[in-house]
């Protein structure tokens, strides 16, 4: 049990960081211009997504070597929750006022814009991603949305 909990952990971990990765190359192959409007929604959902990513790897460590702790990780992710809170509220002046933006930059900004927010619920909130759609509509309807593992994390520290 113990080595698949860390194969899933490894596997999180990695993946949000190479979403990371992905997200930045389809930037530069997608746009041949480079607007705020898109560059800094696809920052913020970066550094959540990166965030996320060094979350997972430390719950792998804690996994795997008990000699570790991090003590710390929920007040840092706590100051972490509001620096992204205010990240994506930065987004709003920047739509207000731009200047005539092609309709495919509004789209595409706003689009990861919305994708950050998601993650952002999701991680700091509450659970969001589950191996069948049906279970997270299931906990929609009935108002059972489980905190996620990080904002358990976080709310213990706040104690």
């Amino acid at each position: 049990m113990k080595k698949s909990i860390g194969k899933e952990l490894l596997k999180l971990s990695t993946g949000e960081l190479a979403s990371v990765f992905a997200f930045w190359l389809c930037y530069f192959i997608w746009f041949k211009e480079h607007t705020v409007q898109v560059i800094y929604p696809l920052t913020v959902l970066c550094l959540i997504l990166l965030q996320g990513s060094v979350y997972w790897f430390i719950c792998l460590k804690r996994l795997t070597n008990k000699n570790i702790t991090f003590n710390s990780t929920g007040k840092f992710y706590f100051v972490l929750k509001y620096i992204n809170l205010l990240l994506i509220l930065g987004y709003i002046p920047i739509l207000i006022v731009s200047k005539s933006i092609s309709f495919k930059y509004y789209f595409w900004g706003v689009f990861l814009m919305l994708f950050a927010i998601i993650e952002f619920i999701n991680y700091f909130l509450v659970r969001l991603s589950y191996p069948n759609i049906g279970i997270l509509i299931s906990q929609i309807k009935t108002r059972s949305l489980r905190k996620s593992k990080l904002a358990k994390e976080i709310q213990v520290s706040r104690l």
